[in-house]
């Protein structure tokens, strides 16, 4: 009896608006595309009907302008870009993972010459997240101290420069064997987690100054939260991308356990044990205000896109077996065409 594959390879017919642009859109010719956690995350939560399947997955990419309506960028242009994933483009059905995406034009950065298109393709949405956190809620100003929990993730690697940046003193977290990798991209102290967890080593070994801003990339272990008083100022600001506590793969586990953290975080007072600090989630906005700052960062080399592995275009499910283990120091890409 022959076995039954888990996939299968089909066609898909859908319309891709190439003679009807709307005015500020841009068509682009996709060259690579990088592999985000909130798309196998989106994938494995969201129903069919919510999600409007079928459509075409992931969010940053990199490539070239083919045709623009009355937007500031001309054809030929090189750029970089992520699709807003808040439910108004996926419900077209456009993604990364696609040879075209037509695409409002804010939504889009220049792509430096001297960047690879590797590099490029996974800049968008961490950029994006890192500045909205660290720039537009924190605030961060030089000479602060920021900690980073996640220091090798994607956008903890893209936090750490952005604070680098902003003049900040920066301490953050990762195993061992990524220690080098995130002081390569400007990280000043190092706590391995796998050693200690964060929260531990600040109590019994306090830093030095008392932290401006923690930023948690990766909802780590609750404890680093509901401990904040010990090591982050009474007026500093605790920033999460998730809810502590719920990293890894999406299950009603992690989301419940999401939901309390949440409760516990506004409800309970301090004096009942509850949290120093308010929690507060970066929710990354899809208006395009970030992307004039991030495309002069990246052309004055203060952000690099980090890769962690390379894909072809026909080994994407090898790609999201990657990114799925959690420990991918970097993006993982998918080369479109190139």
């Amino acid at each position: 009896m022959a076995t039954i594959p888990q996939t299968q390879k089909a066609w898909r017919i859908r319309h891709t608006v190439l003679d009807d642009l709307p005015e500020g859109h841009v068509l682009v010719k996709i060259k690579t595309a990088a592999l985000n956690p909130v798309g196998y995350k989106l994938m494995g939560l969201l129903p069919n009907l919510l999600q409007k399947r079928p459509l075409t997955a992931e969010y940053d990419f990199a490539g070239v302008i083919v045709k623009q309506n009355d937007a500031p960028f001309s054809v030929g242009d090189h750029v970089f870009g992520e699709i807003p994933a808040d439910g108004r483009y996926p419900n077209r059905g456009q993604g990364a993972l696609a040879e075209y995406i037509a695409i409002e034009a804010k939504q889009l950065a220049r792509k430096p010459d001297p960047v690879t298109w590797e590099e490029a393709a996974g800049l968008a949405l961490v950029g994006r997240t890192a500045i909205d956190a660290l720039v537009d809620m924190a605030q961060v100003k030089p000479g602060q101290h920021i900690f980073i929990n996640g220091g090798s993730s994607s956008v903890g690697l893209a936090a750490i420069q952005i604070a680098k940046a902003y003049g900040c003193t920066v301490v953050t977290s990762c195993s061992g064997k990524n220690t080098d990798l995130v002081k390569r991209y400007g990280a000043d102290e190092v706590v391995d987690y796998t050693v200690s967890l964060p929260h531990e080593r600040f109590k019994k070994d306090p830093p030095s100054q008392m932290f401006d801003v923690v930023f948690d990339t990766v909802g780590g272990d609750v404890g680093l939260y509901l401990n904040s008083g010990s090591y982050l100022k009474s007026e500093g600001r605790f920033i999460c991308t998730v809810p502590p506590g719920t990293a890894g793969s999406p299950s009603l586990r992690s989301s419940v356990k999401a939901g309390s953290t949440m409760v516990r975080a506004h409800l309970q007072p301090r004096f009942l044990g509850g949290p120093h600090h308010k929690l507060e989630i970066c929710w990354v906005r899809t208006d395009g205000r970030a992307m004039p700052l991030l495309e002069k960062l990246v052309a004055e080399g203060k952000i690099r896109g980090v890769v962690d592995s390379v894909y072809p275009f026909s080994d994407v499910l090898k790609a999201y077996d990657r990114i799925m283990t959690g420990h991918a120091s970097g993006k993982v890409v998918v080369q479109v065409d190139v």
